[in-house]
């Protein structure tokens, strides 16, 4: 499993990496259905494999472009393939993970040697911070893998010897066309931090070479997204955006601001601790990569970015340097060239990290399938499809209108669809994002009642034909009676 020191990673530790990825991403990958925010990412997929590929991805016939279209366009490619399922919606976000875990123990073993370089992707697949996103058709985990290649490419054509330029440039184009259709700017401070570390090892120079090889990708990027911005332009109505600006200072933020760096530090191990020793060490790609770490958490807190979630993007260089940082543990000595020393730390640090990952992605799947905030919405969207199944005819189409409820649950929406047209009644979501406001629209409509939205204080409505809860959120459909 450890391989030689020969800068390859071995057949066995690559295959290690790829059993740990399908324990801990892909087993029980569908046990239960969207929450949370997943309806949002993969709501916009489903519906460009019903009605046709988009430059601008609809959700519930509203023009939809609050984030670039990649993520949109990845779970339309791969439900294409494998079927409109929960379990195709969430494989982007398992694959990329498990590519992320694959290309560090690459880079590891180039950097470092191949000995101990699986260790890398063991790491990563199984970081409590990762786990979770590797298991959500959310876009953190698709993001998280471009920036990871933007970055690596940086540091590799920056303070390399030996630069294959080739790898540099292709990692470079890939990543930052990822991280840029995936997210827009948002791992820009990534970038920054590991530029920024590029210049301490090897000066401007370098930073001109890690950053040179990233524009064939910047470029693509950029004429792909000035046709999504001018396609949406070209759009009758209105679309919904969403400012970046949303994410940053913010007072109220402030002491979130304040501690993001050592929480980040503290959520990223054992990858951030790796780093931490690479930034004072005297490797120049260790060091620039772990000053990368350290940096881009700095930047992140001084753009004002407060939830540690959306640093993720900063931390994951720091797992490249875990088997190299194993090696100089114990009084500087090369623990891996100590043979059996480094095979048993090796084995410890990856069954620990393995086990808390274990624990985390069984807790996720739990809190998925409880009645919490956290829990799916589609079992609450079944019996609300089966209410549909009533009020409609076979054969007649019902339109339902709805704001807040989509805004905080679509998958409530999207479910119950399913479920009435398998009764043979066919539903029609129509999203009103400027809201539903006081007159009632034609059809039914699904409005929330709960304490936090506007909507449960309207008036004159109509008799409610059904009421439901997700976690704190509550629904309630108005319109005809049921038959």
């Amino acid at each position: 499993m450890t391989g030689r020191e020969t800068g390859v990673l071995s057949w066995s530790g690559a295959s290690a990496v790829v059993a740990v990825c399908v324990v801990l991403h892909w087993v029980g990958l569908g046990l239960h259905g969207l929450s949370m925010s997943e309806g949002h990412r993969a709501v916009p997929g489903w519906e460009m494999v019903e009605g046709g590929w988009r430059w601008v991805p609809t959700m519930f016939e509203q023009a939809y472009a609050r984030k670039p279209p990649g993520m949109a366009w990845a779970v339309a490619a791969v439900t294409s393939v494998f079927g409109e399922t929960v379990c195709a919606a969430r494989a982007v976000s398992a694959g990329a993970t498990g590519a992320a875990a694959l290309l560090v123990a690459f880079i590891a073993a180039r950097w470092f040697g191949g000995r101990g370089a699986w260790l890398a992707g063991v790491v990563l697949a199984a970081s409590p911070v990762l786990v979770e996103p590797a298991r959500s058709a959310e876009i953190e985990a698709l993001h998280n893998l471009g920036c990871l290649a933007a970055v690596l490419a940086v540091i590799e054509a920056g303070v390399g010897s030996g630069v294959r330029w080739w790898l540099a440039v292709a990692m470079g184009s890939v990543g930052v066309s990822v991280a840029v259709m995936t997210k827009g700017p948002a791992g820009v401070p990534a970038v920054v931090g590991a530029a920024a570390g590029v210049w301490m090892v090897g000066g401007w120079s370098g930073v001109a070479r890690g950053l040179g090889v990233l524009a064939p990708g910047a470029a693509a990027a950029a004429g792909l997204m000035a046709v999504v911005v001018m396609k949406a332009r070209g759009l009758d109505g209105d679309v919904v955006t969403q400012s970046p600006g949303e994410f940053l200072w913010a007072w109220s933020r402030v002491a979130g601001i304040a501690m993001l760096m050592p929480v980040g530090l503290m959520v990223g191990l054992p990858g951030t601790a790796a780093a931490v020793m690479g930034a004072v060490g005297v490797d120049r790609r260790a060091r620039a990569a772990g000053l990368g770490v350290v940096l881009g958490l700095g930047v992140y807190a001084a753009c004002g970015v407060s939830n540690v979630r959306y640093v993720m993007p900063a931390l994951m260089a720091g797992f490249v340097l875990v088997p190299w940082a194993m090696g100089r543990v114990e009084l500087g000595v090369d623990a891996w060239k100590r043979g059996r020393v480094g095979r048993r730390m090796s084995f410890v640090v990856a069954g620990a990290c393995v086990a808390v990952g274990a624990g985390v992605a069984v807790n996720a799947e739990m809190l998925r399938g409880g009645d919490g905030n956290r829990g799916s919405g589609a079992r609450v969207g079944a019996e609300l499809g089966e209410v549909l199944g009533k009020v409609g005819a076979a054969g007649e189409v019902l339109v339902v209108h709805a704001d807040d409820a989509i805004e905080a649950r679509p998958e409530v929406l999207w479910e119950a669809r399913r479920v009435a047209r398998a009764a043979g009644v066919d539903v029609r979501v129509k999203w009103e994002p400027r809201g539903l406001g006081k007159e009632q629209p034609s059809g039914l409509w699904l409005r929330r009642v709960d304490a936090e939205s506007a909507e449960s204080g309207w008036a004159g409505m109509g008799a409610a034909l059904w009421r439901g809860n997700v976690g704190k959120y509550g629904f309630e459909l108005s319109g005809r009676e049921v038959r």
